[in-house]
C-alpha cells in the first residue's frame, strides 16, 4: 500500500540532476530508441539549451523523494516528462496531473498556457492520465531511423534475445538486402545461423548452405524491426519473399526475434 503525502512542485535545484537522470533512465529503458542518459548529456539537452532556465525545470516530490519532473522548452514544447515507473496507475495519474498543471502555469507566465509534449505510446498508464487531463492526442509522428550496420545490430539483438529462442531450434538464413531508400548498403548478403550452441551473424560474398532465403530491401527490414510494418503485410505486398515457401514460419520467427518489443520513442530534448 502506498503512503499518500501531498505532492509538492518546485523548480530545479542544484544537485537535482543526478536524481533526474536516474529517474529518466528508469522510466524509459523499456522503450525502443532508448539511449541511457548521462549527466553530461542531460545537462547539454536541458540546462545548457538556449531559452531554457532552471525555472523551466519543474520537479515534483513527496516526502523528499522525487517522483517526476518536466522541462518546458521554447515555444512551450515539453522537452522531457518523466514519472516514477513503479507508481500505481492511480498515483501516476495524480502525479502527472499535478505536474501538467504546473507546466501549464509556467507556460502561461511565459505568454501561452498551451503545452505540447510527446510520451511513449507504450506507456498506457501515462497516456491514459494525459487523456483524463483533456489533452488532445496526435498519433503517427514519423521518425526516420537509419541502420548503419545491420550485421552488428542483428548480432546484438539476437544475443540479447538468446534466452527466448526456442530450445532445439536450429536454422540457417541468408538475408539478401536490396538498397531500398538507402544510398549505401555495405552488406547486401547476411548469413544468420541459430542453434543451441551457435548464434552467428556475418556478411558473406559466396553462398553457404542454408535452410531459408529471405529477400527484401534494407529499408523494408528497418520498417519491420522498428514496428512500422508487419512481416505479414510485407509478405502479402511482395516486399518480402521467402524461399522455400515451407520456411515461411521460420522467417517470421526470425523477424519477430529482431523486432523491438515496444514502440519507438524519441524525446523532444534529443532534438535541436
Amino acid at each position: 500500500m502506498e503512503t499518500v503525502i501531498n505532492p509538492r512542485v518546485r523548480r530545479y535545484r542544484e544537485g537535482d540532476a543526478v536524481a533526474l537522470v536516474t529517474l529518466w533512465n528508469a522510466a524509459h529503458r523499456e522503450y525502443g530508441g532508448y539511449v541511457p542518459r548521462t549527466l553530461a548529456y542531460w545537462n547539454w539537452c536541458v540546462l545548457n539549451r538556449p531559452k531554457v532556465s532552471v525555472d523551466d525545470v519543474l520537479v515534483i516530490e513527496e516526502g523528499g523523494a522525487i517522483l517526476g519532473y518536466g522541462v518546458l522548452g521554447p515555444k512551450n514544447y515539453v522537452l522531457e516528462f518523466a514519472i516514477e515507473p513503479t507508481l500505481s496507475r492511480r498515483r501516476m495519474s495524480e502525479i502527472a496531473t499535478t505536474l501538467c498543471n504546473a507546466l501549464e502555469k509556467r507556460a502561461s507566465a511565459k505568454g501561452d498556457p498551451a503545452i505540447y509534449m510527446t510520451v511513449p505510446a507504450g506507456n498506457l498508464a501515462l497516456c491514459e492520465a494525459l487523456r483524463a487531463c483533456d489533452y488532445s492526442e496526435i498519433k503517427g509522428e514519423f521518425l526516420n531511423v537509419t541502420i548503419v550496420n545491420p550485421v552488428a545490430l542483428m548480432q546484438r539483438v539476437l544475443e540479447y534475445r538468446r534466452k527466448i529462442i526456442p530450445e532445439g531450434w536450429a536454422k540457417t538464413f541468408l538475408l539478401e538486402f536490396a538498397n531500398g531508400y538507402y544510398r549505401f548498403n555495405p552488406f547486401p548478403k547476411v548469413y544468420v545461423q541459430i542453434g543451441d550452441n551457435c548464434l552467428a551473424v556475418a556478411p558473406v560474398t559466396t553462398e553457404p548452405p542454408l535452410d531459408c532465403r529471405i529477400n527484401m530491401s534494407l529499408s523494408v527490414f528497418a520498417e519491420m524491426i522498428f514496428k512500422r510494418l508487419t512481416f505479414e503485410s510485407a509478405i502479402e505486398s511482395g516486399q518480402v519473399t521467402v524461399t522455400p515457401h515451407s520456411e515461411l514460419y521460420a522467417a517470421q520467427q526470425l523477424v519477430r526475434l529482431l523486432t523491438l518489443p515496444a514502440p519507438w520513442y524519441s524525446p523532444l530534448a534529443d532534438r535541436r
